[in-house]
C-alpha cells in the first residue's frame, strides 16, 4: 500500500562593460511590464510521513512576528521570523530580506555579478557555485524535490506535483507535474527522469558515474517510469529520509534524452549541457556567454511554475551576469551603480569593512543578505600514514588558532561550526566551547598540540597541502599556522578540476576542503567511507556509514537530529577521529539594490536559491 507525501580585466575594462550592459539590457527601456504567459499551476500540497501504523503530520515552520527592525538580541538561536530568516547570535540569516508580501511586478533585466568563466557546464561534474550561479537560472535548483526557497532545512516539490512511500519505505513513487517543456519544447516525462538516473549511475563507457550519485543513488535497486508522469525508485533498505538528498546542488535535469542519446552514439560520452544550447526545464533559456565578458539568460516563456498566489513565474525578463574575476572591481562596480547584485561564493562575498561603507553610502538604497556558508578546514588524507594516526589529527585540530584565520582571510566574518549547519536542529550547540575551537582555552590547546607532534616524531615533519586556486587566500592563512605548529609544509595549488581528480584518486596527502550546507542525507557522499564513496572519502571507517545509514533510515526527528549530533562528534570533534576539521562557517554578505525584491537569500548554501523565479524588479526604484 501506499501512502502520500506530497509536496566575472581591468577595473576600466569591467566599468565599460558594465556600462553597456546597463544601457542596453537592464533599465527602464526594458523594464516595461511583460505578460504573463499562462503555465501549469505548481500546486501547493501537504507533506506527511507514513510508518506501517502511523501517519505524523510535518508542519510548517511557523514563523515569529521579526523584533525591532535589525534588532534580534532577544530572539534564540535557530528563531525563524517572517520572510524566512533565521536568528544567530542576535543576526538574522537567508530569508526574504526585501519586498516580503509586497505585490511582485513583471520586467527588467538584473545584472548580477559572476567570480569567474564557467568552468564546466555539467552539474554531474562541476559543483562550483562558479557554474551554479548562472546554471541555476536555466535548470532551476532542484530536482524532483528541491529546498524550500524561504526555510532551506526542508524540502519540496519541484518537478514532482506529489509523491508516496510504501509502508516499509523501500519503494517511491513522484508524479511529476503536467505540462512540463524543455526549453526546445519537447514534453518532459518520466522517461527523462529514469533517463537522468541511468546516465549519472551507470553512464556508457568512455564517461564516469556523476560525482554525488553515490549520495543519491547509493541504495537504489532500479527505477522505472509506471506511466507517462510517474517514476518509481525501489530501494534495497528502508529509507523514510531518502527523498531529501534530491535536494544535492548537482542533481538537477541537464541532459535531455532527445538531444543527448544522438551525441552518446556518435561517441561523444562527454557530452555536456553547454553542446545542445543548455536546454533544461528551468525558469531561464540561455541567450548567450561572451567568455571574459557575460553570461546572459532570458524569460523562459513556457516555465510550468507558479508562486503561491497562482503568479505565472518567473518575473523577470532575464538575467546578465558579467564576469568579474576582481573583488575590489565587484564592490566599486556595486557602489557606482553598475550592478544589481554581487557574486556569489568564496572569495566575493562582501567584507565587513565594505558592508559597512555600502551602507553609509547607500543607505536605504542598498540591502544585504547573509549566507551561513560553507564550513572551512582541513581534511587529511586517513588512509595514509601519517595522517592514519588519529593523533596526528587530533594534534593539528588543537593547534589551529581558527579565530586568527578568520581574521586575516575572512575579516572575521565567521561563526563556529563543524559538519552541520551553525543553529539548525542538526548541529552540537557546545561546538563553540570545544577543545581548538574555544577562545578561552586557545594557549592551553596549542600547547596540547605541540605535545602530541612532540611525543609522535611529528614535529617539524615535511607535509604537502593540496589548495583549489580560488581559495588561495584561506589557505596561505593556514599555511602559516602549519608553520607555526613546526610542519614544514608545501602549498600547492590547482584549479578544481584537477583538484576532484586528484582527490578521486587519492593522490594527495592533505587537502584543503569546504563543508557546504546541505540536508542531512545529501552529506553522505562527502563524508562516508572510501568504500562507500571512492572518489571522495579519506578514511575507511564503517562506524561513519553505519552512523549515516541510521539517519537516513530513521523517521522520528528527535532521534534523528541525536543520531546527527553524535556523527558530527564522531567525525570533528578532537576527543574523537577528527577526520576532517573544521575552523568555522564563512558568512558570505551579498549586496543588492533595494530595487531587487523578493529574493530569498539562502540559509547554508549560496548555491540554494539560484533559479531566480520569485525574484522581481521594482521599477519605480533606479538602480
Amino acid at each position: 500500500m501506499l501512502r502520500g507525501r506530497k509536496r566575472v580585466a581591468s577595473l576600466t575594462l569591467m566599468v565599460l562593460l558594465l556600462l553597456a550592459i546597463a544601457c542596453g539590457g537592464g533599465d527602464a527601456s526594458e523594464e516595461t511590464a511583460a505578460t504573463p504567459s499562462s503555465s501549469t499551476s505548481a500546486t501547493s500540497t501537504e507533506t506527511t510521513t507514513s510508518s506501517d501504523s502511523t501517519t505524523t503530520e510535518v508542519e510548517e515552520s511557523t514563523a515569529e512576528p521579526a523584533a525591532a527592525e535589525d534588532d534580534f538580541s532577544s530572539l534564540p538561536d535557530g528563531t525563524m521570523i517572517e520572510g524566512g530568516a533565521i536568528i544567530l547570535g542576535g543576526v538574522k540569516y537567508g530569508g526574504v530580506v526585501n519586498g516580503y508580501g509586497e505585490e511582485p511586478q513583471y520586467g527588467g533585466i538584473a545584472v548580477f555579478s559572476h567570480r569567474r568563466d564557467l568552468p564546466s557546464s555539467d552539474p554531474m561534474f562541476s559543483g562550483t557555485i562558479s557554474l551554479h550561479n548562472v546554471g541555476g537560472a536555466m535548470w532551476g535548483r532542484g530536482n524532483l524535490l528541491r529546498v524550500k526557497r524561504e526555510n532551506n532545512f526542508e524540502v519540496e516539490g519541484y518537478l514532482a506535483q506529489s509523491w508516496e512511500a510504501s509502508n516499509d519505505f523501500k519503494t517511491w513513487d513522484f508524479k511529476l507535474h503536467p505540462n512540463i517543456l524543455w526549453h526546445d519544447g519537447t514534453p518532459f516525462t518520466a522517461d527523462d527522469v529514469v533517463y537522468w538516473v541511468n546516465l549519472a549511475s551507470a553512464p556508457p563507457e568512455g564517461r564516469r558515474t556523476a560525482t554525488w550519485s553515490v549520495t543519491l543513488f547509493g541504495d537504489l535497486a532500479s527505477v522505472e517510469a509506471t506511466d507517462k508522469l510517474t517514476v518509481r525508485f525501489n530501494l534495497n533498505n528502508s529509507a523514510p529520509n531518502w527523498p531529501e538528498a534530491l535536494s544535492i546542488r548537482g542533481s538537477v535535469l541537464t541532459h535531455p534524452k532527445h538531444l543527448t542519446q544522438s551525441e552518446l552514439d556518435a561517441g561523444n560520452a562527454r557530452v555536456q549541457p553547454n553542446q545542445h544550447n543548455w536546454v533544461s526545464v528551468g525558469p531561464y533559456v540561455f541567450d548567450s556567454y561572451d567568455k571574459g565578458a557575460v553570461v546572459k539568460v532570458r524569460r523562459n516563456e513556457n516555465y510550468f511554475e507558479k508562486d503561491a498566489e497562482g503568479r505565472t513565474l518567473p518575473f523577470m525578463d532575464g538575467i546578465d551576469f558579467p564576469i568579474m574575476r576582481d573583488y575590489g572591481a565587484m564592490t566599486s562596480a556595486f557602489r557606482a551603480g553598475r550592478l544589481d547584485g554581487t557574486s556569489r561564493g568564496a572569495g566575493f562575498g562582501v567584507l565587513p569593512p565594505h558592508v559597512d561603507a555600502i551602507k553609509k553610502d547607500l543607505g536605504d538604497k542598498a540591502w544585504i543578505g547573509r549566507v551561513l556558508y560553507v564550513g572551512w578546514g582541513q581534511s587529511p588524507n586517513g588512509l595514509k600514514e601519517p595522517w592514519s594516526d588519529v593523533n596526528l589529527r587530533k594534534a593539528l585540530s588543537l593547534f589551529v588558532d581558527r579565530q586568527k584565520i578568520s581574521i586575516l582571510s575572512l575579516g572575521g566574518a565567521s561563526v563556529p561550526g563543524a559538519i552541520w549547519t551553525p543553529g539548525s536542529g542538526w548541529a552540537n550547540q557546545d561546538v563553540p566551547t570545544w577543545p581548538g575551537m574555544n577562545p578561552a582555552t586557545k594557549e592551553e590547546d596549542r600547547a596540547a598540540g605541540i605535545k602530541l607532534l612532540k611525543d609522535g616524531g611529528w614535529y617539524v615533519m615535511k607535509t604537502e597541502l593540496l589548495c583549489r586556486d580560488l581559495y588561495l587566500y584561506l589557505c596561505e592563512a593556514f599555511d602559516a599556522q602549519m608553520r607555526d605548529a613546526g610542519f614544514d609544509n608545501f602549498l600547492k595549488m590547482t584549479d578544481v578540476n584537477q583538484l576532484s581528480e586528484l582527490q578521486a584518486s587519492g593522490d594527495y596527502t592533505m587537502l584543503f576542503q569546504s563543508n557546504t550546507g546541505a540536508m542531512p542525507s545529501a552529506k553522505r557522499g562527502s563524508f562516508c567511507s572510501h568504500t562507500c564513496n571512492p572518489r571522495y572519502s579519506n578514511h575507511d571507517d564503517p562506524k561513519v556509514d553505519e552512523l549515516f545509514d541510521k539517519v537516513i533510515s530513521t523517521a522520528d526527528p528527535a532521534a534523528r537530529n541525536a543520531m546527527l549530533q553524535e556523527l558530527e562528534r564522531y567525525m570533528m570533534h578532537p576527543d574523537e577521529m577528527v577526520y576532517r576539521d573544521s575552523w568555522f562557517h564563512e558568512v558570505i554578505s551579498l549586496a543588492y539594490r533595494s530595487r531587487i525584491k523578493g529574493l530569498p537569500v539562502p540559509h547554508m548554501n549560496v548555491h540554494d536559491n539560484t533559479d531566480h523565479a520569485t525574484t522581481w524588479i521594482d521599477q519605480s526604484m533606479p538602480r
